[in-house]
């Protein structure tokens, strides 16, 4: 009977003993923290810092940027439907562009566009054509250009495809 106290107390110790997590042999490695510096006095004499990041806006020309080949042109007179056969206009990021026909370019220019009104202008530098206002409905690769613009009052529908190649010439024009 005496020994029962001490095999009780002996019981909770094994029990106690066994519930404690062993310590790892090796000490675990946590990740690296970033800390952000201090700037020094120097650098905020003249200037403010920010550690937040910024969003900067894209250019609302950025979507034109690139090689584009009028492919269905739908406009009420037929002569005008020929003109706009095998066409093509190349963008550039500093606002210019060149234009042409099949492989040949045939004018160049400056465009601009005015995002709010979803309005492109083409000023060509020779004046065999016309400069003129477009309507734009735009996706990816996919342009429409509408002729209901101030300048534009034709009404002409133009799908211009985004392309990596002038188009060619089809065999026998």
């Amino acid at each position: 009977m005496k020994n029962i106290p001490l095999f009780c107390l002996l019981a909770i110790l094994l029990s106690a003993a066994a519930c404690t997590t062993e310590q790892p042999k090796e000490p675990v490695q946590q990740p690296p923290t970033i800390q952000q510096a201090e700037p020094s006095p120097s650098e905020t004499d003249n200037a403010t810092v920010s550690v937040s990041p910024t969003h900067v806006k894209a250019s609302d020309i950025a979507p034109f940027i690139g090689l584009w080949s009028f492919t269905k042109p739908m406009c009420r007179e037929e002569i005008r439907n020929r003109y706009y056969r095998g066409r093509w206009i190349q963008f550039s990021g500093d606002g210019t562009f060149t234009f042409g026909r099949y492989q040949d370019q045939t004018n160049s220019g400056r465009f601009s566009y005015a995002g709010d009104k979803k309005i492109m202008s083409l000023d060509f530098a020779d004046d065999s054509d016309t400069d003129i206002d477009w309507k734009v409905m735009q996706g990816v690769d996919i342009m429409i250009w509408l002729g209901n613009a101030a300048v534009n009052t034709t009404g002409d529908q133009i799908q211009l495809k985004k392309v990596k190649e002038r188009p060619n010439k089809p065999a026998g024009q």
